[in-house]
């Protein structure tokens, strides 16, 4: 695939890659409630499905589990793959949302690390 395709198929998308993003950043993880974050798994396993992928949700002892998602097991022996590593848990308790919302900003989405500065970031 071309940058040019890439691009492309970007632009195409841009508008159902800021709704899920607005999705996931309006649920609220706090790392140390892990059932606040069965939502947020349920919603990227739904989004990577909805792609192709294939997922499996493992449940934590002391965090909301961990997702994997890994590409359909008829792609191909020569299909490129890719590797994502991330987390849904956050760092503000429940509520942060209703006193730093989610805002917009032009094509700059702003949530609550982003809306006020943190000493060391």
């Amino acid at each position: 695939m071309t940058a040019a395709a890439v691009r492309d198929y970007l632009t195409a998308n841009e508008g159902e890659m800021i709704s899920l993003l607005e999705t996931l950043v309006l649920m609220e993880t706090p790392s140390d409630q892990p059932d606040t974050q069965a939502q947020i798994l349920s919603c990227l396993t739904g989004a990577f499905e909805a792609v192709g992928l294939r997922t499996i949700c493992v449940p934590g002892r002391n965090s909301g589990g961990h997702l994997y998602a890994a590409a359909p097991r008829n792609r191909g022996s020569n299909a490129g793959v890719q590797l994502l590593l991330g987390h849904c848990d956050t760092v503000w308790p429940v509520g942060t949302l209703a006193e730093m919302p989610l805002a917009r900003d032009g094509d700059v989405l702003k949530g609550p690390l982003s809306c006020h500065k943190r000493p060391g970031l």
